[in-house]
């Protein structure tokens, strides 16, 4: 008696569709968009990328300048 009592069925687990995996990027396209990051020197992207190279480069410069004080 009681709620629960029923017949037992197994719960139905749906397949992930193909467009669920829509805005994930592959390794390839990761690493396709860290090698420009790295190599292109030209105007690439979009401006939130640029900000981010721009962060990437002003981090690079204090870490050398950090390196270049403790050597001191």
């Amino acid at each position: 008696m009681g709620l629960s009592k029923s017949r037992k069925v197994t719960k139905y687990v749906s397949k992930l569709r193909h467009n669920g995996r829509h805005g994930h990027l592959t390794k390839h396209t990761t690493f396709v968009q860290n090698m420009i990051w790295e190599v292109g020197k030209k105007r690439v992207g979009t401006h939130k990328s640029a900000k981010r190279k721009r962060e990437e480069l002003s981090n690079a410069m204090a870490s050398m300048r950090k390196a270049a004080a403790k050597k001191d």
